[in-house]
């Protein structure tokens, strides 16, 4: 558990920048390395289009997307590498689905740490793409579960620092979220309830905590997927991390969980972009699709936590077009031997593509290279015809499985 600092009913921010404005509330800031990539302060809006069709009349959001590498992580990303280059570490071990990857990576560049994270095969191409641009060193593995085995085991090693979910230096840093959402809603007189995407359930941990230093109260109402589709699987976890804590938290603030489903989350955040301009992925905007399943009173205020998720999965966007009765005019053009694969896979998807090439091999004599058929395979998946399924084991190897998207689908009739 976080060790709590000094409670104050008072929150004065410090010069600074990035979470370090905070560096009076943070048992981080003890060691004195205060590194940042400019993480924190972001914007707080009110949503005033969305609040006439919800019929709340202080609905705000806090756009979590803004922090440097699109998520709330690197608010603890700042924290944590921090403390390693003050304690002069040369290593720092991660276990992650994506995000964690992603973001801690980045810290460790700015502090000179090298990195190694170990990944599911599972996560989607560009996610796995940018933690391989930032780390050191990525190793895929079966799942999470074996991805945090494999981390676990250098807990100890001398010079190594572990970039996992339940780190305290990591959540130090989370709670800067909840010290700038109390210090946006102090002024305003009303029950506050703070919607929270729950994953782990490390943010909401992390918030709770800063109001209870702040001896500030709060409603707290998590979010949870509804099943583990592709888009929204970062909130869906069966056996959370904190999960007995947030039922704690939930129970004790009058809160509630809520869970919201791949199609409800994508809508949310098409709406999001179509009435008050804002770009969120489904796992971001799920907070916003909760609301509809919700009660709340006409004086409420209420605080949606988009924690990051900008959309760069283009079958996402494409969904959200589709949800929204839109359309791309002008599409990426496809050639024969693209259109051949996509045939293959809509013949027999969800499929990987050494067999989409033993396909196109055998049954249509195309002569095609293993490595021509990958290089067609991630320019489908980017112009958003294709999508990651999920991942399976052939003769001991991990191979990505891949289906149609609604977009090849059209191209195909």
């Amino acid at each position: 558990m976080i060790p709590a600092l000094e409670a104050s009913t008072s929150l004065k921010p410090s010069p600074g920048i990035g979470v370090w404005i905070w560096r009076n509330y943070l048992f981080s800031s003890r060691l004195r390395v205060n590194l940042s990539l400019g993480e924190g302060f972001t914007p707080f809006l009110k949503l005033e289009n969305l609040g006439k069709i919800y019929r709340l009349r202080r609905l705000f959001v806090k756009l979590e997307s803004r922090n440097p590498t699109g998520t709330f992580i690197d608010r603890g990303s700042a924290t944590l590498l921090s403390v390693a280059k003050a304690l002069r570490l040369r290593n720092v071990v991660i276990a992650a689905a994506g995000d964690l990857g992603i973001s801690i990576s980045a810290y460790a560049r700015k502090a000179g740490i090298k990195t190694k994270v170990f990944m599911p095969s599972a996560t989607t191409t560009g996610k796995a793409a940018r933690a391989a641009i930032l780390a050191d060193d990525v190793v895929f593995t079966q799942d999470y579960e074996e991805a945090l085995k494999k981390a676990i085991k250098y807990e100890g090693v001398d010079g190594t620092l572990l970039g996992v979910p339940y780190n305290p230096y990591l959540i130090d840093g989370y709670r800067t979220l909840g010290y700038e959402i109390f210090h946006s809603t102090s002024s305003l007189n009303g029950r506050l309830n703070i919607l929270v995407p729950i994953g782990n359930g490390a943010l909401m941990v992390a918030l709770w905590s800063a109001f209870k230093d702040l001896k500030g109260r709060a409603r707290f109402i998590g979010v949870k997927g509804c099943s583990d589709t592709p888009l929204i699987k970062d909130i869906y976890v069966r056996n959370p991390l904190f999960g007995d804590l947030v039922g704690e938290i939930v129970g004790e603030t009058g809160g509630e969980i809520v869970e919201v489903c791949e199609d409800e989350a994508l809508k949310a955040s098409s709406n999001l972009a179509r009435y008050e301009g804002i770009l969120a992925g489904p796992v971001g905007s799920s907070t916003i699709a909760a609301l509809k399943k919700l009660d709340f009173m006409q004086e409420d205020i209420i605080v949606s936590v988009v924690s990051g998720d900008s959309p760069p999965d283009p079958a996402a966007i494409y969904r959200m077009l589709e949800l929204g009765k839109r359309r791309l005019k002008r599409e990426t053009p496809l050639g024969p031997t693209k259109i051949k694969i996509l045939e293959v896979i809509a013949l027999k998807g969800p499929i990987h593509p050494y067999e989409i090439w033993r396909t196109l091999k055998v049954e249509n004599s195309f002569r095609l290279g293993l490595r021509t058929v990958y290089q067609h395979i991630n320019e489908l998946e980017s112009a958003g015809y294709i999508t990651l399924s999920g991942v399976i084991n052939v003769n001991g190897r991990r191979r990505k499985l891949y289906d149609l998207t609604p977009l090849a689908l059209k191209a195909l009739r």
